[in-house]
């Protein structure tokens, strides 16, 4: 466990020990006991993009979210099980790993998020 997952633990214990009720949504703690939400993220990406090859789009751009977020990996697993089973390769200009708040797609100033698909190579879908 990273040390941000042990301090978030630790306070949600403390609020769980006063009586609050706790729910993760999205989220998951290692050697946490508490209740969760969770969403299909990987079907939910593979059927988006499939729904989109299915109208004839090829440029679909994703954005995959920090390595240690178990929604954006999902997402991302479903990205890639869609274009695999249309037997399509992943055009990996199309790929961003985290979507940064100041990042556009006009500029080409940024290695992260939507500022890293190039004006050149701009999806049209994302």
């Amino acid at each position: 466990m990273d040390a941000d997952n042990e301090e978030t633990c630790k306070r949600l214990l403390a609020l769980e020990d006063a009586g609050v009720p706790v729910v993760l949504i999205d989220r998951s703690l290692k050697h946490g006991r508490f209740d969760g939400v969770f969403t299909e993220d990987f079907r939910g990406a593979m059927d988006a993009v499939e729904c989109l090859l299915e109208e004839g789009h090829r440029r679909i751009a994703t954005i995959r979210g920090p390595e240690n977020s178990r929604p954006g990996n999902e997402r991302w697993l479903g990205y890639q099980a869609a274009f695999a089973k249309w037997n399509l390769k992943i055009d990996m200009r199309y790929v961003a790993q985290e979507f940064s708040p100041g990042a556009c797609l006009c500029c080409d100033a940024s290695n992260d998020g939507a500022g890293a698909l190039r004006p050149r190579y701009l999806p049209r879908i994302i």
